[in-house]
């Protein structure tokens, strides 16, 4: 699952202008996915079970770039059968797994100071 660090010089930093972030990056064409709404996260059912589960595959999804089908394809041909979810859920879900209590997760998004926004606990 390629996730890469970008700077954007664009976006007000805590020390200028300027942040890094990180990006997904579409496992099949190697092009940042810009959209979390056009992309999806896949895996192989079944290996997910397996002990130490299995990789997940960010794609483009939509007919317009083949993405989606072309790694759904390759986990059939491997005899698998692959599973996905937008990736607008993914976040939400890693959060839910890097936090002991899930009580104590908050989805909303507030106002930091440099006037960007994130995620609050």
């Amino acid at each position: 699952m390629p996730i890469r660090m970008v700077f954007d010089k664009t976006l007000p930093g805590l020390f200028g202008q300027g942040v890094s972030s990180p990006v997904f990056v579409c496992d099949a064409c190697g092009e940042r996915v810009e959209n979390a709404r056009m992309g999806a996260y896949v895996w192989a059912r079944g290996r997910d079970a397996e002990p130490g589960g299995t990789d997940v595959l960010i794609v483009h999804k939509g007919r317009e770039r083949g993405c989606h089908r072309a790694v759904e394809a390759a986990l059939e041909a491997e005899g698998l059968q692959a599973s996905w979810e937008e990736l607008t859920h993914f976040p939400m879900y890693l959060a839910r797994n890097m936090v002991p209590d899930t009580a104590d997760v908050r989805y909303d998004v507030v106002e930091r100071p440099g006037g960007s926004s994130g995620a609050r606990r």
